[in-house]
């Protein structure tokens, strides 16, 4: 600033330190506050070049909302992929697919082969052992539905809508709660437990309660559709054909496939596995297992196979939480008649017996 003009100015604004905040028009009319602190609107429109005042690009700007909701997205996005990459962790991507490979296999074997199979190949159809077995318990599946009731058919319905997607959800669960690895264990497990449980369904095709009480010993053969059971009811409610078409029509590759129970299954496997949930799960394993009957969806034979095809996949693929590399290294060890799960240590521990000299002692520890 020259002197002259020093001279004319108000001694307020001599000091440059001391000038004040000055308002303009921007371009759109409004007034702006330079040299004070700007908005998060300013601050996002300097970034991003968006003013269409002097220097801008003639590009109309932002709301405010719209901007710091594209801050929160781009936010929430780092935030769950560093999160993920901290999950998985020390984690290969062979471990991860060998998980998961059980879960392919029964996903593959359930919507893809098993409707593939000619019925000619297929073995007989069972009508009559279950319904014998269940002669002796007093025909548990009758109990609860002698006298059906509309409230009674909404909260039979509730547990099976919510079936497909209760394996997801403790799968998040275990993950946030107990980490990846414990994660990996649940997925063999489960998907295991469901190869196996469709594979019996295949190998042992069994007619479900619905086919004792319309058709008693009658021989049935693979032409005949599935059937809803009391779950047409809530259809009718409904006024459409929603469980109709899950349960019955040919939308169900397998009819015949009432032992085991993976409606039973499901929530017994995810109440049993650790870290367990608490009683509220197992009170929903039972809620499961009532609907179950009162639908005339499975006999009470089937529930409980069910709970023992769980516990042999938690006994067998569990291993107390072992991971899966673990479990590798524990195999190739045992043909190489090596244990690597046991680590020697070596420590100079001081022997008092022999007047202060030290002597090597051998501390196993379990890895």
């Amino acid at each position: 600033m020259s002197r002259s003009l020093r001279r004319s100015a108000p001694n307020g604004l001599m000091n440059e330190d001391r000038i004040e905040p000055v308002k303009v028009a921007d371009a759109a009319g409004g007034g702006a506050v330079l040299g004070s602190d700007d908005s998060e609107y300013e601050k996002a429109s300097k970034d991003t070049g968006l003013n269409s005042g002097a220097g801008g690009s003639g590009v109309a700007p932002q709301s405010p909302r719209s901007v710091v909701g594209s801050n929160f997205v781009s936010r929430g996005a780092r935030a769950v992929r560093q999160t993920v990459i901290r999950t998985l962790e020390g984690i290969s991507i062979q471990e991860i697919l060998i998980s998961f490979a059980p879960v392919l296999a029964w996903l593959i074997l359930y919507a893809v082969l098993a409707g593939q199979i000619p019925g000619s190949v297929k073995p007989r159809i069972n009508v009559t052992v279950l319904p014998k077995i269940e002669a002796l318990l007093l025909y548990p599946h009758r109990w609860f539905n002698r006298s059906p009731h509309t409230v009674f058919d909404v909260l039979a319905a509730l547990p099976y809508t919510l079936h497909p997607v209760l394996p997801l959800i403790n799968l998040v669960r275990v993950v946030a709660r107990s980490g990846a690895r414990r994660g990996l264990v649940f997925a063999r497990c489960f998907g295991t437990m469901c190869f196996l449980g469709v594979l019996t369904q295949l190998v042992l095709p069994i007619a479900p309660p619905w086919y004792f009480e319309k058709y008693g010993f009658q021989p049935a053969d693979y032409s005949m559709k599935g059937d809803a059971a009391m779950l047409a009811r809530v259809d009718r409610l409904a006024g459409n054909q929603h469980y109709q078409g899950i349960y019955g029509l040919s939308a169900n590759p397998i009819v015949f496939g009432s032992f085991p129970s993976l409606h039973g299954a499901w929530p017994y496997l995810i109440a049993a596995f650790e870290p367990s949930p608490g009683w509220p799960m197992w009170a929903y394993t039972f809620w499961v297992w009532w609907a179950a009957l009162y639908l005339q969806h499975h006999f009470l034979t089937d529930l409980l196979g069910s709970a023992i095809y769980a516990e042999v996949a938690l006994f067998v693929l569990g291993d107390q939480g072992l991971t899966l590399g673990m479990i590798v290294q524990k195999f190739r060890a045992s043909r190489n008649g090596s244990n690597i799960y046991r680590q020697v240590r070596s420590e100079e521990v001081p022997d008092r017996e022999a007047n202060g000299i030290s002597r090597t002692n051998s501390v196993v520890a379990d890895v």
